[in-house]
């Protein structure tokens, strides 16, 4: 470690179509500064541009009491994820849908290797509205890793009009740390157009592993919002009375959707753990007559 470290001269490397396996990265950059002493690499910029997307961040490895450490922090700008995801040959299940992210991490070992067991740091995504697709497989590593595409097959069983062509929404946000390999987040949200995904629990990149629970609140569950969207203009309201319309024979008696999601990363089980229930009033037929040709 200590000799290939000093080894590695100063340099810029500059690609103007880069391509990896089937990922199209673009334009990369990126450039190295060994130190003096020899016992450090600096990696003051590096950067991948492509369809209108930016990441890019810098990076040390360093010899720190002669064991290896390296650092990494990153920041993603993107117009569009479903573009970015495609470039890089991963299936999408979004569409649009912009967002800015922003990761740190350091690890035991070299840069050009990951040590998971060691890994900590921490991360932060959001994004602008969008849409989920409608997945008929377990589809896209994106969504499977915390199993929206199987949340959203479930949910579709009692929204199928709501879920038919896909999930809207305003956005998604979450963050969360690192520590020795878990993934730990606590504030993840999808704020849909019907409803909201929100959960908490943990990834095990060393075990392969997730300990997740997630719930889905719909939206438009009493006649308050529906008196609130027409106040503000009649065409507001109508669409607010079109969704409620189809919600109706759900949320009357459904307020929450618990799921757990639990098992390895490649194939985690989605298990709905329990509704809860609430009285919930009936679209009023002041609001259904707005809809009644």
């Amino acid at each position: 470690q200590a000799e290939l470290l000093r080894a590695i001269p100063a340099f810029d490397f500059t690609c103007q179509r880069c391509l990896w396996n089937k990922s199209k990265l673009g334009v990369v950059t990126l450039q190295a500064r060994p130190s003096a002493k020899g016992d450090a690499l600096d990696i003051p910029r590096f950067s991948l541009q492509t369809g209108g997307s930016q990441l890019q961040g810098h990076g040390q490895w360093r010899l720190d009491k002669s064991q290896p450490r390296s650092s990494l922090k990153v920041s993603l700008v993107t117009p569009s994820m479903e573009r970015m995801l495609t470039d890089w040959g991963y299936d999408q299940g979004l569409v649009g849908t912009p967002a800015k992210g922003e990761l740190a991490l350091e690890w035991q070992g070299p840069i050009y290797r990951l040590d998971k067991p060691t890994l900590q740091g921490t991360y932060s995504l959001k994004t602008e509205s969008g849409l989920l697709r409608k997945l008929d497989t377990a589809g896209t590593r994106l969504l499977s890793v915390l199993s929206l595409n199987g949340i959203m097959r479930r949910l579709s069983l009692d929204f199928s009009d709501v879920f038919e062509k896909g999930f809207y929404f305003k956005r998604i946000a979450f963050s969360g740390k690192v520590a020795n390999g878990v993934v730990d987040n606590q504030d993840f949200l999808l704020e849909g157009d019907a409803g909201d995904i929100g959960g908490k629990g943990s990834v095990d990149l060393v075990q392969d592993r997730i300990d997740y629970v997630a719930s889905f609140t719909p939206k438009f569950t009493n006649s308050l919002s529906l008196a609130t969207a027409f106040a503000v203009t009649p065409v507001t309201g109508v669409y607010v009375l079109a969704a409620s319309k189809l919600l109706e024979p759900v949320i009357d008696v459904v307020t929450r959707i618990n799921f757990r999601i639990e098992g390895n990363l490649e194939d985690p089980q989605v298990t709905e753990v329990g509704r809860e229930r609430g009285a919930i009033k009936s679209v009023p037929e002041v609001y259904k007559e707005a809809l009644t040709p």
